[in-house]
């Protein structure tokens, strides 16, 4: 722990690392590796996903929490004199890992990782490639200004199950990288370019290719190294450097397929000359062709000419090393974790490739920091401040359950140093400075280093690092800013990839349990960033979550941690959103209960992408020349009604408006408030379904308002607005949006039929289909009303055959209507107002007034 607490206070030396990937694609048992060499963990045990702390994470054999661990690690001399030597002094680093889900349930653990750190491990199988899930935690990489280097991991699958030729092999490694880049490129067209985020390069050390269950893997510097020692240029960094660049090129090839022939040339493909044989390839005559070299030998069992070989790369073993070992595919793995071992390649790439704090803040603050660029707080994050006066920034990603009720607030110190016993002032995702309640000060009781399974007990922790902290928790719900003096803004609240779609209703089984579930609920929706309780008008109580799995988590995290009582859970429901197709040009009236009162109203639908802009926040100003301003910005232009918005519903932020379309009406101003809060009242829960409410703009044509200001106040004017929306929706042909999750179906090219007829079954759209040697993948749209159980329902047709992953996509019209039985929209909102007792809908007359 002393050289880990040492290296805290040396920037330079610190990379904040996440670890992301797409489900099974090796990720934590790759993290094992760096486990195994920090000494944390035997090697023996390495592959036992030492970052799966959890049971249901062992039984499952996935990642559902992030869990992070600081290590410390020595970087041989060659890579620091070539790489480090003019950024530091020091060979030793501190890296802060976190391991985090590669479930798409449990995206939001990946947010959470990825905003406390500065790079990203990206891993990828190299057999099945890009997926659903990499492109998701890349992108929320890229949004985050985060660095990716990323490893093609489960080399030995490859090598030992689909036994391609080197070349054929190569192409395909080379095609995954393609494709990985491609993928990046999209994202990065979107985002400034502050970041320096680029492509990436094998020749530059930015990808690795590794297998993580036997613990070996290589990069190209390792090779160049290799061969720059056999053929005496390890003196010579420039020649060591060009021929690791070489080793990637497709138009060089070599004059001998052996790689230790002397008279062997690389040569540049003339210009019009013929096609060179790809066996001939530098990567794989100098890479490919030593390692399936050693496979064969292993396969075959020489022992004797496997140490013969590898002595030409300097490896040696002991005279009974490997007689014990009978198994071949034991041999193997022996042999190359000895002669490639998979941690050497990851650190270096790691180091080299990945920012320090020092380096990412400088890009980072500003996109973080939600106030003013020049303030202090902004330029101390910018300069990774840490002196004793430095104002204390830190953002809280995360609560992480430390027993006995109690959480650790877990998170990235940004500026100046934490120590215990110092005061901090909590600041919510909602804290703006001068406005809303006086901050509270909460003493810092204990500052904790996260180690996987177990934390350490640190005196204090100085900017630049990840730490966990006691004695705020009180305070948190989800996450905050924490700040040391009063007047800074918040570092900015995360946004997640995933929504809570997927909903069930749950009760205690024992009915005196209640309070004890209403407890474990508010303790579960503080360390569950997604997770969101709802306690509904008819008593249900209803939790959601980003699909199935996460949903599931969350109330077995109920039953055994939080409440610890038995739940009873329902059917599982979907989020909708209800809204409009038509307009309502004709005025409707509502008159106030004590009658002096009347609102005249049209309705119309928002263009879709007009809702969309507005909840991704980019519409938002109360000033109408600003408002004005951001619908030029975005759509070029900006209709004559954009400066007349009364208000937005729900909160002053929600996808709907009130436009003042009426002319000289007096004592506007004094109640329009009341408009706005009658509207949130009608679009929390729509009339439909009870749903929130989306894409209305309702206009107001007139308005009558008693002269004496105590009859026309919010008891008066609230329920009257509030009415009149429900009954202009209903006039106005309601819909529903229904999400929709985009399935990444793998399985084998005869069980294709099979699963197209269970996709278009369940209401299902076929996007793609991409056909390969090893597997293909069907691409589909699908609600996520009818995905419950589609995995089974696939296992069950296609013999086990087939692996599904669903990742919300969009929300989309339930097709159908109200009047036309049979229509999937008539039969979910029957079934709906069914199962909550809504009764029969009314008639939209009933809720208007006539003069």
């Amino acid at each position: 722990m002393e050289a880990v607490v040492r290296l805290m206070k040396k920037p330079s030396n610190i990379r904040n690392m996440s670890v992301i990937a797409h489900v099974d694609h090796g990720k934590s048992t790759l993290t094992d590796t760096l486990v195994v060499k920090a000494g944390s963990l035997s090697a023996e045990k390495s592959g036992s996903r030492f970052t799966d702390t959890r049971q249901d994470e062992q039984e499952r054999g996935i990642t559902i929490k992030s869990t992070a661990i600081s290590m410390q690690f020595k970087l041989k001399k060659l890579s620091f004199d070539t790489f480090m030597k003019e950024k530091t002094d020091e060979n030793h680093f501190l890296i802060n890992l976190i391991d985090s889900p590669g479930h798409v349930d449990f995206s939001s653990e990946v947010t959470a990782a990825l905003r406390v750190t500065d790079g990203a491990l990206v891993v990828v199988d190299c057999i099945e490639g890009i997926c659903v899930q990499t492109e998701t935690v890349l992108r929320q990489a890229i949004i985050e200004k985060i660095k990716p280097v990323l490893c093609l991991n489960k080399i030995d699958r490859a090598l030992l199950e689909l036994r391609e030729a080197p070349s054929e092999f190569a192409k395909s490694l080379r095609n995954t990288v393609e494709s990985f880049n491609a993928t990046m490129s999209k994202f990065l067209m979107d985002e400034d370019k502050s970041s320096n985020i680029r492509q990436l390069n094998p020749a530059d050390l930015e990808v690795s290719f590794c297998s993580g269950l036997q613990g070996w893997g290589f990069t190209l510097r390792q090779f160049a190294e290799f061969y720059a020692e056999k053929f005496n240029m390890q003196d010579k960094p420039d020649m060591i450097d060009a021929f690791q660049k070489c080793l990637w090129k497709i138009d060089r090839y070599c004059t001998s397929a052996d790689p230790f022939d002397a008279d062997c040339k690389i040569l540049k493909k003339k210009k019009n000359g013929p096609e060179v044989n790809p066996e001939l390839h530098p990567f794989v005559v100098f890479v490919l062709t030593p390692i399936y070299a050693v496979r064969d030998l292993c396969f075959a069992g020489k022992k004797a000419e496997i140490k013969e070989y590898l002595k030409r790369f300097n490896i040696s073993f002991g005279s009974k090393e490997l007689e014990e070992i009978t198994s071949e595919k034991a041999l193997f793995k022996h042999v190359m974790r000895k002669w490639l071992p998979a941690a050497d390649c990851l650190l270096e790439q790691i180091v080299v490739n990945l920012p320090s704090p020092n380096e990412s803040q400088v890009y980072r603050a500003e996109s973080l920091y939600e106030g003013p660029k020049d303030d202090e707080f902004c330029q101390a994050i910018k300069k990774t401040a840490r002196e004793e006066d430095s104002p204390v920034m830190m953002y809280v990603s995360k609560m992480i359950p430390q027993g006995s009720g109690r959480f650790i607030a877990f998170g990235r110190v940004f500026s100046g140093v934490i120590r215990a016993g110092m005061p901090l002032y909590v600041q919510g995702p909602d804290y703006e400075p001068g406005k809303g309640k006086e901050l509270k000060a909460k003493v810092v009781t204990k500052v904790l280093l996260m180690m996987g399974r177990t934390v350490e007990e640190v005196n204090s922790c100085p900017a630049g690092n990840i730490v966990g902290i006691l004695g705020v928790d009180s305070e948190i719900q989800k996450t905050a800013t924490l700040s040391s003096m009063k007047g800074s803004f918040n570092i900015k609240t995360m946004k997640f990839t995933v929504s809570p779609v997927v909903r069930y209703s749950i009760s205690p089984k024992n009915t005196s349990d209640l309070p004890k579930l209403k407890e474990g609920l508010l303790k579960l929706a503080q360390v569950d960033s997604l997770c969101q309780v709802q306690y509904m008008k008819s008593g249900e109580i209803v939790i959601a979550g980003a699909g199935e799995m996460h949903v599931e988590i969350c109330i077995n995290d109920l039953e055994k941690d939080h409440a610890k009582v038995p739940i009873i859970r329902g059917e599982p429901q979907v989020s909708y959103f209800e809204s409009i197709s038509t307009p309502v040009t004709t005025i409707a009236m509502s008159k106030s209960a004590n009658k002096h009162n009347k609102v005249y109203m049209v309705i119309e639908p928002l263009a879709e992408e007009i809702v969309a802009a507005i909840k991704d926040g980019e519409l938002i100003a109360n000033d109408p020349k600003a408002r004005v301003e951001l619908f030029r910005t975005k759509f070029g232009s900006a209709d004559e009604w954009v400066k007349r918005v009364l208000c937005y519903s729900p909160d002053d932020v929600g996808p709907n408006m009130i436009v003042d379309s009426s002319k000289g009406v007096q004592n506007l101003h004094e109640v329009k408030e009341f408009l706005k809060m009658g509207l949130d009242a009608a679009v929390k829960e729509g009339p439909v379904i009870g749903e929130p409410l989306q894409g209305l703009r309702l206009d107001l044509m007139d308005l009558t308002l008693h002269a004496d200001a105590i009859h026309r106040g919010a008891g008066q004017l609230i329920p009257t607005m509030s009415r009149l929306a429900v009954g202009l929706v209903l006039a106005a042909t309601p819909i529903l949006y229904e999400p929709i999750f985009l399935a990444e179906i793998s399985l084998q090219d005869s069980m294709i039929d099979a699963a197209m007829q269970v996709v278009k079954g369940r209401r299902g759209e076929i996007v793609d289909a991409i056909y390969n040697n090893h597997k293909s993948v069907l691409k589909a749209y699908i609600p996520v009303q009818r995905s419950f159980n589609l995995n089974k329902e696939l296992m069950e047709c296609t013999g086990g055959g087939a692996s599904i992953n669903l990742v919300l996509s969009h929300y989309s019209i339930v097709p159908g209507s109200l009047e036309k039985e049979g229509t999937p929209m008539f039969d979910i909102v029957k079934q709906i107002r069914t199962k909550r007792g809504l009764g029969e809908l009314k008639d939209p007359s009933e809720y208007f007034c006539k003069e």
